[in-house]
């Protein structure tokens, strides 16, 4: 059994395509690409389920400097609190 590694996203491309191309043998393509069988698996199942593009590493990767911007301001009328919240704040204000 081999264990997991990493792999680059060409990588994980050819091996979908070798273990489609050989009926879903995922023992197989596990052996030959050095990877385990539960990622040439996986690997296999995202490519069928929801295309190449879903074989991307989108992990570690910043939010756009648009989202971070955007706060509202909500008044407490009673307290005269004002409660500023968004996606990157959570401020009260007296």
């Amino acid at each position: 059994m081999t264990k997991g590694r990493k792999t680059t996203f060409d990588e994980r491309v050819e091996s979908v395509q070798y273990c489609i191309a050989h009926d879903h043998n995922y023992v197989e393509t596990s052996e030959k690409y050095q990877v385990s069988y539960q990622q040439a698996r996986n690997f296999t199942l995202k490519y069928e389920a929801y295309g190449v593009e879903s074989l991307r590493d989108h992990r570690g990767k910043r939010k756009s400097q648009d989202n971070s911007k955007e706060c509202c301001e909500e008044p407490y009328i009673k307290t005269g609190i004002y409660f500023v919240s968004g996606p990157n704040c959570t401020t009260l204000f007296m």
